[in-house]
């Protein structure tokens, strides 16, 4: 989730099947969301976090 400028709030999502195995770097501005996966799904976590009552609460 971008966390601040123009984008603050657009969110993303990367798949394990996309980059599997690779470390990936982010910039300050951007925040890595993981639940946890006996918790949550991280697929149903960045549909939450990019649903319209999420959103217009950032």
């Amino acid at each position: 989730m971008c966390k601040d400028g123009a984008l603050t709030g657009k969110v993303c999502f990367v798949d394990n099947k996309i980059l599997p195995q690779i470390e990936v770097m982010v910039n300050e501005h951007v925040y890595i969301f993981r639940g946890k996966p006996n918790i949550i799904h991280q697929s149903y976590l960045f549909y939450c976090l990019n649903s319209d009552i999420i959103q217009n609460q950032i």
